[in-house]
């Protein structure tokens, strides 16, 4: 098999929160054209690990490089250039269009000299279509669904043109309909563009059916790295949470997948 290349690279970090050591410890290798699944119980250090790698995060000790340089020697719009950060929730304005939120991931590639461009609009167009967004381009975001303002949300981070896509909980909130909808848009993209993406999931079934990789934290650790079918089992979910369970494997659709029963609480 053909060494992958890696574009993230942490190594031996430790990320502290409200005066807090959250996790400390950590190395992880994010590679081109994969589907990682961050997965583990609350306060685990999934979503402060993913903010560390947007650079929202300064790291107390250890490095994260990007591509081999420094993420925090590059410049925030160097960063936004190569990585999209979409939060469990943002505070768009509700007035502003759907079109006009595009326009914010533009800013990235916007300075003094380079004003607005017919470039940028295609790109803009391109996202809507990808999204499936095109008829919303001139509805406010008040006016928009819960999963259309969210489809919304991956589009401006999409806009960014990013090599990496951090999704922080992305169906949280949502109704079944719209999560296999938000589901099938990043698994797309990633087929279609070779999009890599790192995702925080607290649905386990989700984790197993859209990722190719799962790394599992627990207490600030990462307990478990590796391909799904390597490293997903009763046991680990049972270190995990603390849960009886069973893991069985389904056909859907013609594809075999694993699907994850919980069963009840350990020692309960």
């Amino acid at each position: 098999m053909a060494e992958r290349e890696t574009l993230l690279l942490a190594n031996k970090l430790r990320l502290e929160y409200g005066g807090k050591v959250v996790a400390d410890g950590l190395d992880l290798a994010i590679h081109r054209a994969e589907i990682t699944a961050i997965i583990g119980p609350n306060g685990s250090g999934k979503s402060t690990l993913l903010k560390a790698l947007a650079r929202l995060l300064r790291p107390g000790a250890g490095s994260i490089k990007l591509r081999g340089k420094d993420l925090w020697s590059l410049s925030e719009k160097e960063v936004a250039q190569k990585i999209a950060f979409m939060p469990q929730s943002a505070s768009i304005p509700p007035d502003l269009t759907v079109a006009e939120v595009l326009r914010m991931g533009r800013l990235p590639y916007r300075s003094f000299w380079r004003s607005w461009q017919a470039g940028d609009d295609v790109i803009c167009q391109k996202v809507l279509q990808l999204t499936g967004l095109t008829a919303f381009a001139q509805r406010s975001m008040g006016a928009l669904s819960g999963g259309e303002r969210q489809r919304a949300r991956l589009a401006l981070a999409l806009a960014q043109e990013p090599q990496i896509l951090l999704l922080d909980e992305p169906t949280t909130y949502l109704d079944i309909r719209h999560q296999l909808e938000l589901m099938a848009i990043v698994s797309s993209l990633h087929e279609k563009m070779g999009l890599t993406v790192v995702m925080v999931l607290h649905d386990l079934n989700q984790a197993v059916r859209y990722s190719q990789r799962l790394v599992a934290m627990k207490a600030g650790r990462i307990l478990a790295d590796g391909e799904v079918a390597e490293v997903f089992s009763c046991e680990l979910v049972r270190r995990l949470y603390g849960v009886e369970n069973e893991i069985k494997t389904v056909e859907v659709h013609g594809q075999r997948q694993q699907v994850f029963f919980p069963s009840a609480v350990m020692g309960v």
